[in-house]
């Protein structure tokens, strides 16, 4: 007979991977939609993002080993990190704020300051604030150049879905015209011009390796391009020029800075919490 307190327990299990798959649907929904036109607004509740951000990383982990990562899977990622940076800068921001309140109140009214272990806590969150966006970009380089790897390994294949994504990682390689615009994805938008530059610089450089893939093809499988680009021969010749492993750590580290901030702006700040 079957274990009744096992199924419920598979039934709660079930029911709330699907409560977080949704949420995390519309987490994306949320952020392709309204980050691109009001970037003030595009920061959602942090300990979704947070999960989101782990649970889309495990799934692009588990992808990459079977080697059928879906479409969008990395340029999602990609948002939905996004949106944990907007975090990050904006506890950054109300803490270095609050900071400045702190140094007035202590001359003019002591008593409506910070104490000295609630300042020395704030400023922690402010430590190292260049780093973590050195860290940030580093993850988004190498999800990028990941990207469009798989896209040109993908199945079925299209060049169309591979040259889409080039132009929303890479806009400026795109002439306007009259009836048509650049459309990059929501993150590139908030990046510096030297960040969009560094990004530029990643796409040239899959661009240069996807035409030594061709070559290859072409040299050694001329009869059956496709055929040699799902082949063992090439996937041993030619590995991902990142690894997701590597970059778990990275992640991981990025995250519980951001959750570690987080929890420090809540509590000293509650009314400013987002």
């Amino acid at each position: 007979m079957p274990d009744a307190t096992n199924d419920a327990h598979e039934r709660s299990h079930s029911t709330g991977s699907d409560n977080l798959n949704n949420h995390i649907q519309q987490l994306i929904h949320y952020i392709q939609i309204k980050a691109a036109k009001e970037p003030e607004d595009a920061i959602v509740d942090f300990i979704l993002t947070e999960k989101a951000c782990r649970l889309l990383f495990s799934k692009l982990f588990a992808a990459q080993k079977s080697s059928n990562s879906p479409k969008n899977a990395f340029a999602n990622f990609l948002d939905v990190l996004s949106n944990a940076e907007s975090y990050r800068l904006s506890i950054a921001e109300q803490a270095d704020t609050a900071l400045v309140w702190h140094a007035y109140y202590s001359k003019e009214d002591p008593e409506q300051a910070l104490t000295s272990k609630e300042a020395e806590a704030l400023e922690e969150t402010l430590s190292d604030r260049d780093g973590w966006r050195v860290v940030y970009m580093k993850i988004v380089r190498r999800i990028v150049a990941l990207d469009l790897y798989y896209h040109f390994i993908s199945r079925p294949w299209f060049l169309s879905d591979f040259m889409v994504r080039l132009l929303e990682y890479n806009p400026s390689s795109f002439e306007p015209t009259t009836t048509h615009a650049p459309c990059p994805r929501n993150f590139i938008q908030f990046l510096s011009e030297d960040e969009k530059e560094s990004v530029k610089n990643v796409c040239d450089k899959s661009l240069q390796l996807i035409h030594e893939y061709h070559q290859w093809l072409q040299e050694n499988y001329p009869d059956d391009i496709l055929n040699g680009l799902y082949s063992k021969e090439f996937h041993s010749n030619h590995q991902p020029p990142s690894s997701l492993q590597r970059l778990k750590g990275l992640l991981h580290d990025y995250l519980k800075w951001i959750t570690k901030t987080h929890r420090t702006i809540t509590t000293i700040l509650p009314h400013q919490s987002t």
